[in-house]
């Protein structure tokens, strides 16, 4: 480095000691290489650690203001990447979340809609000297048509004391008018009626609370979204004998006699 420095300014006494000897244009010439060497030797002043001899490369100003650019950009690129990582991620949690949320909706709608059969037995109708007829409905109280397969009820009147000889699993009920595989359209609202007759001196001994008197069916259907669906129902007979119990059908029987799905 001194060496160069040194070279440099040799070159300068001697160009000034030429001048005098030399024409109008070559004094111009070795003024603008005068000119030249000073910039030369200032440059390598100003930046000491750029030597050519150990190999680190002299970097302009606009070299380093283009990888200052550089990095910049990457830098911002890097951060719009995120950003928009982030907002991907976002998006793809709040798809699921509302999937979730309408399949849940879904699954309420058809809990809504579907079609519900309920039983209902009303109040008998005593006729004189004549059998004892109760009436036992299944109606679909749901907001879409049931496709009834099957349906049946029956009746039984066990003697005080007896009521354990009621089998905990429902025996086989009489079926009313045969259904086909696919079922026969029950619409919102409707019913299906079964009618028991029970003789009068059976009746006289349930209200005298000697007997029992137990009714019990069953109705398999379908609904409009193809879900396959079960009601079971038991009634016993509660004569009233103050003011207190009103005479009414209860439900009752075993625990496997109700069910609803």
């Amino acid at each position: 480095m001194t060496s160069l420095l040194l070279s440099s300014i040799l070159l300068l006494v001697q160009a000034s000691t030429c001048q005098l000897a030399k024409s109008p244009n070559e004094t111009q010439y070795a003024e603008a290489h005068s000119q030249e060497i000073e910039r030369q030797v200032r440059i390598f002043a100003d930046h000491p650690d750029s030597s050519c001899v150990s190999g680190a490369e002299f970097r302009s100003p606009d070299a380093q203001n283009r990888t200052c650019s550089a990095n910049c950009d990457d830098s911002f690129t890097h951060t719009i990447s995120t950003i928009n990582a982030v907002f991907s991620g976002a998006i793809v949690l709040l798809t699921i979340l509302i999937w979730k949320v309408y399949r849940q909706q879904l699954a309420s709608a058809h809990v809504t809609e579907r079609a519900w059969i309920i039983s209902e037995v009303q109040d008998v109708t005593v006729l004189n000297k004549n059998p004892i007829l109760v009436f036992c409905k299944v109606i679909n109280s749901g907001r879409t048509p049931a496709w009834v397969k099957k349906t049946g009820s029956r009746g039984q009147v066990l003697r005080k004391g007896k009521e354990s000889d009621l089998p905990q699993a429902p025996p086989p009920c009489d079926l009313i008018s045969p259904f086909t595989d696919e079922g026969s359209p029950l619409p919102p609202h409707s019913h299906l009626t079964h009618i028991f007759a029970i003789p009068q001196p059976n009746w006289i001994a349930v209200e005298n609370e000697e007997a029992t008197l137990y009714i019990w069916g069953f109705a398999e259907y379908r609904d409009v979204y193809g879900n396959d669906h079960i009601t079971r129902y038991c009634y016993v007979y509660q004569p009233s004998k103050d003011d207190i119990r009103s005479r009414d059908f209860y439900i009752g029987g075993p625990k496997g006699y109700n069910e609803a799905s």
